[in-house]
């Protein structure tokens, strides 16, 4: 029957996703799934492993996957979709399977909801969220390894090294599970809660055996935090917040969550950034309410049973990561994303069949038949808008008109097609909604550039993308924006035939290569920056002659052919 289940599963994701499985590269796929050839070579998979920055994140299980995968299918967006799909389905038949362990009423419809639920559709349709669900398959299997099997310390002989055996086991799924995404760190708390749930208790020597759990996963998670305050920048002012207000993000986030998974309308990419500053005295209901909530289900615990507890623990530890403590990148933008709660909203999904499955048999059955087909409808529905950038975009565009990074990437994706006069007023659009936002300005300075040819309307642009920048918190991404700008404003003066100035920028540019080399990060490794040492060397040798500097501009064409790969126009 369970087998039945699995592939009637499969079948149906296959169904609801179609819509995006052919859907091309949106956002930062292309930083996920980079067109890097050496990033593909033996050489490349033990960078992967060994050089925090040379991928987009340090996630070096995922990336490695991806490695494989450009391997069978190089760049067509169909193979990346399949395994993501392939893993979100296997990620509920291991949630049935756990649950089935644990005695828990209703396990394969708690499957299915979750496998169906639109929410998910971010984590399984945006290429990039395979960690999302390489991950989760990882921490599910390690649960359930170690639920299934007992530990250490309660078996002996043949039995005992068998146990240690599935212990050593559930360590390497765990180790898997945080290689692929840093969230996974949760998984020893959820399994205590699990621990507690089946046996009313948590044993002092199950705790000790978790020790290693808790120990691996705070080192991987400082390692996350640290790449994302050093490298990518994510701390500073915007990230500057009393402990008063980060404990009202907290309480609003866990109810926003929460009302997503219940009402699943409207879904959207990115959601409109909370002015936390301006929050009135009534947002602290919200974190008192989170306080209420968890002692009323442990004092009703007796009389309700321990899965609503169980239930809405799990979902808090899981989602404990993205409820704003911890800097993430991503929050400059927006404090909640669909796929912060991926792994986390099993814990409410379950307890919501737990509810339903207290009604008739007959009820339930149409009650929770309902719930799987009309989520499998709002999937279908939404995975339509993951199928095309410009469709994408436009989603967002209509439930967040005033999302200018949607606005950027809109106008990108017109660029990409050749579409300047609708990128224009895209980028236009933005500086209406920001005139400080920076990926605008920088936008704006290209167009005027290279489709313009105005270089003198475009310098002004680059000259304020240098100013906002200076808002920056020191970190790598704050000195590879300013590389690229000051080689852009060294074109500008080239294209206007200010020479003196343009040598002056190009040099500048060239001189900051050694810092950047020192943190290799994505495009700043090695081969990339010797990449653009050779571009930015070749564009200075042609200021260079000019300005009849002709023994000098020798002297760079030389150091460019010593190069050992160059990118000349």
């Amino acid at each position: 029957m369970q087998d039945l289940c699995a592939v009637f599963l499969l079948l149906v994701l296959f169904v609801v996703y179609s819509p995006a499985l052919h859907g091309s590269y949106l956002w930062d796929d292309s930083r996920h799934i980079p067109d890097r050839p050496s990033l593909y070579t033996p050489t490349g998979l033990k960078l992967i492993w060994t050089q925090p920055g040379y991928t987009q994140q340090y996630y070096p299980l995922m990336f490695t996957t991806v490695w494989v995968e450009h391997h069978l299918w190089g760049a067509s967006p169909l193979g990346y979709h399949l395994v993501t799909l392939f893993f979100h389905g296997c990620n509920a038949i291991l949630v049935a399977l756990l649950l089935t362990e644990l005695g828990f009423p209703g396990a394969w419809w708690v499957a299915f909801l979750f496998a169906l639920h639109p929410i998910q559709v971010e984590s399984v349709a945006w290429m990039t969220e395979l960690k999302n669900t390489q991950s989760t398959f990882f921490y599910l299997l390690a649960l359930l390894t170690l639920l299934r099997f007992p530990l250490p310390a309660a078996a002996s002989g043949e039995r005992g090294c068998r146990s240690w055996f599935y212990y050593a086991l559930a360590i390497f799924l765990y180790l898997c599970a945080l290689s692929s995404k840093t969230i996974s760190c949760t998984l020893p708390a959820v399994a205590m809660v699990l621990l507690w749930y089946r046996n009313d208790c948590v044993r002092t020597i199950e705790v000790l055996q978790l020790l290693p759990f808790f120990g691996a996963g705070l080192a991987l998670a400082s390692v996350t935090s640290g790449f994302e305050k050093n490298i990518l920048g994510a701390a500073g002012p915007a990230w500057d917040f009393t402990f008063y207000e980060h404990f009202l993000i907290v309480g609003r986030a866990f109810w926003f969550y929460i009302g997503k998974l219940l009402w699943p309308h409207p879904l959207n990419f990115t959601y409109p950034l909370w002015e936390v500053h301006r929050w009135g005295k009534a947002n602290i209901l919200f974190p008192i309410a989170v306080v209420l909530l968890f002692g009323v289900l442990w004092r009703g615990r007796r009389r309700w049973g321990k899965a609503p507890f169980a239930a809405m623990a799990i979902f808090a530890a899981c989602l404990s990561p993205a409820l704003g403590l911890v800097h993430l990148y991503p929050m400059r933008y927006s404090f909640v994303a669909d796929h912060f709660q991926y792994q986390a909203g099993i814990g409410v999904i379950a307890l919501a069949v737990a509810v339903i499955w207290r009604l008739g048999y007959c009820a339930r059955v149409a009650v929770l038949t309902v719930l799987c087909v009309g989520s499998g409808l709002a999937t279908w529905n939404r995975a339509h808008v993951y199928r095309d950038p410009e469709v994408f975009y436009q989603d967002i565009l209509s439930k967040y008109p005033t999302c200018v990074m949607a606005m950027d990437n809109l106008a990108r994706a017109f660029l990409s097609k050749g579409a300047v006069p609708e990128a224009r007023a895209c980028v236009t659009r933005a500086f209406q909604e920001d005139p400080n936002d920076l990926d605008a300005q920088i936008l704006m300075g290209n167009l005027l550039l290279y489709y313009d040819h105005r270089p003198l309307a475009a310098r002004p642009y680059y000259e304020q993308a240098c100013r906002q920048i200076s808002d920056f918190y020191p970190s790598h991404s704050k000195q590879g924006y300013l590389f690229a700008l000051h080689a852009q404003l060294a074109e500008t003066y080239f294209e206007a035939k200010q020479f003196p100035e343009a040598e002056k920028l190009f040099q500048t540019a060239l001189g900051e290569i050694p810092a950047l080399a020192q943190q290799p990060y994505y495009d700043f490794t090695p081969e990339g920056l010797t990449l653009y040492e050779g571009e930015y060397r070749y564009r200075l040798a042609a200021v260079l002659e000019e300005e009849g500097k002709y023994r000098e501009a020798s002297r760079q064409f030389n150091l460019v052919l010593r190069l050992p790969t160059t990118n000349r126009k």
